[in-house]
């Protein structure tokens, strides 16, 4: 699949419908069963691979430590994610200009740009390349089916509708639900008859 941002010229929905129907389509990939290994059943044709969530996983990690140098053995370690992994993955994002590298005893990767610059597509893509549901939306395929196929608006609205979602989900915006989560897990064990609502 190609790399980078594909245009779906003049079929852009309006934002906020579709930014509903992308949250639904991805509640929907999430609560697919889990494999053995724990990883995600991969979704034929619309998928988002554990490079892309381990990507975002850790930028959030490195995003709430501020301006700190993060070590990848830490992110590694709060995340439950394997370091080795990790380190490819760091190296993917760094070329993208996602984070920077701090060398010497106090190093690790900090964010090149503030948190509320990077959204998610862009992440997802830059590790993923194109995250199309099917093929048929790429700028470069041509359908042979286009003139008896009924359901190529649904597909070009599905994929304007993740696009919707990832595009206006910034960093800042997963860090803050992150920090809300840790918040509130914090009330329950404090006081586990609390409501967390």
């Amino acid at each position: 699949m190609p790399t980078g941002y594909h245009t779906v010229r003049g079929r852009l929905p309006a934002p906020g419908r579709h930014c509903r129907e992308g949250e639904r389509l991805l509640e929907a990939a999430a609560a697919r069963p889990q494999s053995a290994c724990g990883a995600r059943a991969r979704m034929t044709g619309m998928w988002v691979s554990t490079k892309a969530q381990y990507g975002l996983r850790a930028l959030v990690e490195i995003g709430r430590r501020g301006g700190e140098a993060v070590p990848l053995k830490d992110v590694a370690e709060r995340q439950g994610l394997s370091q080795h992994y990790l380190e490819q993955i760091a190296s993917n994002l760094r070329r993208a200009g996602f984070i920077k590298s701090i060398r010497g005893a106090h190093g690790g990767y900090r964010l090149a740009r503030p948190a509320e610059a990077i959204n998610a597509y862009d992440v997802v893509t830059a590790l993923e390349g194109s995250i199309a549901p099917v093929s048929c939306v790429e700028d470069d395929h041509v359908c042979d089916s286009r003139n008896v196929c009924g359901t190529q608006n649904l597909w070009f609205r599905v994929d304007a509708a993740l696009r919707d979602v990832l595009g206006n989900t910034t960093l800042a915006d997963l860090i803050a639900e992150s920090e809300r989560a840790d918040h509130a897990r914090l009330v329950q064990l404090e006081n586990p008859y609390a409501s967390t609502v």
